[in-house]
């Protein structure tokens, strides 16, 4: 006897609830999961020891063959024909099917939206099942579509044939959205359906599924036993009273999988995060002979609770009280670490020893990085970073502890007296604190003394005779002490390099470097003339705490390394800064609050520097009447009459002193 449609009419907007249902693009084979599902437990509901799936993949016959090589020859998937041998669609089973979010099978976690889901991705959906009522069978079969009146083509009719009980469903003409992001091939999609249900896998209660692709057809369990040891971690974690089970598998095909942590609702999973995100040491797979990769699956009631309809992501409570996603990745993360800490440390070790060696030969500023109380920012360095991207992310660590200094530092400091516990508490905090800065000090002192070592080696380069046979410029060697065309209003401290000269140089209230005296903000002149560097200073040696009338100027004159022709005032260095001097003492010069400054009193500093050629020395003595020093690096005089100190230093002098007086530095250093 036949059946009609009117007794079973779905009594619901298909296509509007279709429509607002989310199937992310990334997740096309949820819908074929769902039919798994329901195969796995149309069988577990037939009171089968080991039932039996077949899941055979169609292929569009119209698209083009996959162009990457792992996918060559294989044409676009469209759609899958899932053959189960379960109960079947019985008289409660297809009242479910008809009801709309139906709770047949609540207590097993299923939600009732799955035929949507199939709706959602695929046009063409056909079911055909077979049941017994008694001794006798029934056949029904129908056409589910988001088009009214959404059930096509329905008949029930007594079945006498071979078939089994069991249900046949048919998802075709997979819709555009989601070609583009279904596997291809048989292993892929059966290795994504191990990882949806690998609880099952690994409590050996999953039937037999089987995947077929043409004349290829491959048994799921087989991907399981070749690509996962047996031996499983069981481990059971408490977060704020909320209990998970978490079991963790090694992954042996390294290769195509990363270390990953799935979240499951109901035995399946529903969001998969990379461990590496959050262990940084996980770049790599673990094991020092047969590699693996960890694969850990996530159960608990709280995940069953808030998963989404669709089971492609969670919705916690946004509360402050609940517990959230970010929390139980925390967790999970810190379980990872002790359950796998052998394998782990191994990884750990190897980049921390490159990392010390890295900074004992190349970096030495990061030194007090490499404390144990600061483990845990190294621990964040993922081991696969070397040379200049290493650099940055020691530069960053260093950076971190900096920006934790100062947030404790304001936290302890607005406590005092008031929230802290006792004048103890407030002791030992402040004693962390202040190690720390020590730490951050000594970082930054190193930092700077590799500054000054990589500067004088680059003078001293700058100083040689290239292939060519020829001298550097001069301005080459002006870079290298002060920018060119540049003020100290304009550049950072860090970018001067005076103190090659002298230290005090240092402790400027204004530098000009090739700036014509008429554009100086202090020298009002008409003048054109652009001495090398010219310096202000509030006070001698600058220990200034405002900007009081100036003390003293300071004049700079290079010239090129190895020049050896002098002749005529224009070339006599000594008589350029006398020039300087004479149209500064005879300039209108204000300070910053726009006073006049007495500058005919102010006495000026002069330095030159410039190899000592036997034509300079003779213009410096008997010219210039300057006296030589004991080694005759340098020569020294005053101007009585433009008040100017006068030091003239060779190129050499100026390297070896500036290594002299950096030296117990740069041993400190090793460098």
């Amino acid at each position: 006897m036949t059946q009609t449609l009117p007794e079973h009419t779905f009594v619901a907007d298909v296509l509007g609830r279709v429509t607002n249902m989310s199937l992310p693009k990334s997740q096309a084979l949820l819908p074929l999961y769902e039919t798994v599902i329901n195969a796995l437990q149309a069988t577990e509901d037939r009171g089968m020891d080991s039932g039996h799936i077949h899941i055979k993949i169609l292929r569009s016959p119209l698209s083009q063959s996959i162009a990457s090589d792992s996918n060559r020859g294989f044409s676009n998937v469209s759609g899958f024909i899932v053959t189960d041998d379960g109960i079947g669609f019985t008289p409660p089973n297809l009242k479910s099917f008809m009801t709309a979010d139906s709770t047949l099978k609540l207590s097993r976690g299923n939600k009732g939206i799955g035929r949507f889901l199939w709706l959602k991705a695929f046009s063409i959906i056909k079911i055909d099942s077979v049941y017994a009522v008694g001794k006798q069978r029934k056949r029904v079969s129908f056409g589910f579509s988001v088009d009214e009146p959404y059930i096509e083509n329905f008949k029930i009719v007594d079945y006498d044939g071979d078939r089994a009980s069991g249900t046949q469903v048919k998802l075709d003409v997979l819709k555009m959205d989601y070609v583009d992001y279904m596997p291809k091939t048989a292993r892929s999609i059966g290795r994504k359906i191990v990882e949806h249900l690998l609880t099952y896998y690994a409590t050996d209660t999953a039937p037999e599924i089987l995947v077929q692709d043409d004349n290829e057809t491959i048994d799921i369990r087989s991907i399981f036993n070749e690509e996962f040891d047996s031996v499983a971690i069981d481990n059971e974690i408490n977060i704020n009273g909320q209990v998970f089970e978490v079991k963790y598998l090694k992954n042996r095909n390294v290769s195509d999988n990363k270390h990953a942590v799935h979240f499951c609702a109901n035995k399946r999973s529903v969001k998969s995060i990379n461990l590496e995100k959050y262990i940084p040491d996980l770049k790599y797979d673990l094991g020092e002979e047969d590699g693996y990769v960890i694969q850990g699956y996530v159960q608990g009631e709280y995940l069953n609770r808030h998963a989404n309809q669709e089971r492609s992501q969670f919705n916690f409570p946004d509360d402050s009280d609940a517990l959230s996603l970010d929390k139980i990745i925390e967790n999970i993360s810190s379980d990872v670490m002790r359950s796998f800490s052998d394998d782990i440390r191994i990884v750990q070790k190897a980049k921390e020893d490159k990392i010390r060696e890295y900074v004992n030969t190349e970096a030495p500023r990061y030194r007090p990085l490499l404390r144990e109380r600061y483990s845990y920012l190294i621990d964040k360095i993922a081991p696969n970073v070397h040379g200049k991207a290493l650099e940055i992310e020691l530069h960053k660590a260093l950076s971190e502890v900096e920006i934790e200094i100062k947030s404790e530092s304001a936290e302890i400091l607005s406590k005092r007296g008031k929230d802290l516990t006792s004048p103890e508490e407030f002791q030992n905090r402040s004693k962390d604190i202040l190690e720390r800065i020590g730490d951050v000090s000594i970082a930054n002192l190193a930092q700077h003394v590799i500054h000054r070592k990589m500067v004088i080696d680059l003078l001293e380069a700058s100083l040689e005779i290239d292939d060519d046979g020829k001298y550097t410029l001069e301005e080459s060697v002006h870079k290298i002490i002060h920018p060119l065309n540049a003020s100290s209003d304009q550049i950072h401290e860090d970018y001067q390099n005076l103190w090659l000269l002298d230290e005090k140089l240092f402790y400027h209230n204004y530098l000009a470097s090739d700036k014509k005296l008429n554009s100086s903000p202090l020298v009002q002149t008409g003048s054109l003339k652009e001495p090398d560097v010219l310096g202000y200073f509030d006070r001698p040696h600058a220990f200034s705490e405002g900007r009081t009338n100036f003390q003293s100027m300071v004049i700079v004159e290079f010239k090129r390394p190895g020049k050896s022709s002098y002749s005529g005032d224009d070339s006599d260095p000594i008589r350029q800064v006398y020039g300087y001097a004479d149209i500064i003492r005879f300039g209108e010069a204000k300070d910053f609050g726009g006073r006049p400054i007495p500058n005919r009193d102010i006495p000026i500093y002069a330095y030159v520097v410039c190899d000592f050629t036997p034509e300079f020395r003779r213009l410096a003595t008997s010219l210039n009447g300057l006296q030589p020093s004991y080694d005759g690096m340098k020569y020294y005089g005053f101007n009585p009459q433009l008040k100017v100190y006068i030091e003239v230093i060779s190129f050499d002098a100026v390297v070896v002193e500036a290594r002299q007086r950096n030296k117990v530095l740069f041993d400190k250093l090793n460098l």
